[in-house]
C-alpha cells in the first residue's frame, strides 16, 4: 500500500470525527456523559475508546508495549476529549509522516493478551483496521445521538469526503 493513500484513509478519519462533532455539539455535557444501553456506553465511553485504541494500536506498529487504556472518568466535558483529539491527531499524523511503502509492507508482530491473540501482520493491515475501526465507532455514536436524543446526524460517507478534497 502506498503511504498516501494511507493517509488519505486517516485524513477521512478525522473529516468523519469533525462531521461526528457536529452532531456531539448538540447535546450537554451529562448527555455526552450518560450510560446509553448500547455498545461501549456513553456517547463519551465511544470517543475515548476510539482514541484510546488507535493510540494503542500506534504503539504496538512502533513495537513498543501498548500505553494503559485512557480513563474514561479523566473526560468529563466534551471539550476534555476534543482536546485529547486534537493531541491524538498531531501524534497519528507524525508518525504517518515517516511510513514508506516499504514500512507498511513490513510485518509487525502483535498481540492482545486479555483476548489471548498474536498475530504476524503487515503494518498498512493494521492501520487500515485502525481507520476502519474509527469509521464503525462514528456510525455507532450517530446512531445513539439520533435515538437517544433525536439529534441531527450528518453523512459521514468516504465519498462525500472525497468530493470535498477535489
Amino acid at each position: 500500500m502506498k503511504p498516501e493513500a494511507v493517509r488519505l484513509l486517516f485524513a477521512y478519519a478525522y473529516w468523519g470525527w469533525d462531521v461526528m462533532w457536529r452532531s456531539i455539539e448538540q447535546i450537554s455535557d451529562e448527555q455526552f456523559t450518560q450510560a446509553i444501553d448500547y455498545s461501549r456506553g456513553s456517547i463519551r465511553h465511544q470517543c475515548v475508546h476510539m482514541i484510546s485504541a488507535t493510540l494503542r494500536w500506534l504503539d504496538r506498529l512502533q513495537e513498543r508495549d501498548a500505553r494503559p487504556n485512557l480513563d474514561y472518568a479523566d473526560f468529563g466535558t466534551r471539550e476534555s476529549v476534543r482536546e485529547v483529539w486534537k493531541s491524538f491527531k498531531q501524534e497519528a499524523n507524525a508518525y504517518l509522516a515517516t511510513l514508506t511503502e516499504a514500512d507498511l509492507n513490513a510485518t509487525i508482530h502483535w498481540g492482545l493478551p486479555a483476548r489471548g491473540i498474536e498475530a504476524d501482520t503487515p503494518r498498512w493491515q493494521i492501520l487500515t483496521h485502525a481507520a476502519n475501526h474509527l469509521t464503525d465507532h462514528r456510525a455507532q455514536v450517530l446512531a445513539m445521538l439520533n435515538s437517544a436524543y433525536e439529534v441531527e446526524t450528518y453523512e459521514q460517507d468516504m465519498l462525500f469526503f472525497l468530493l470535498e478534497q477535489a
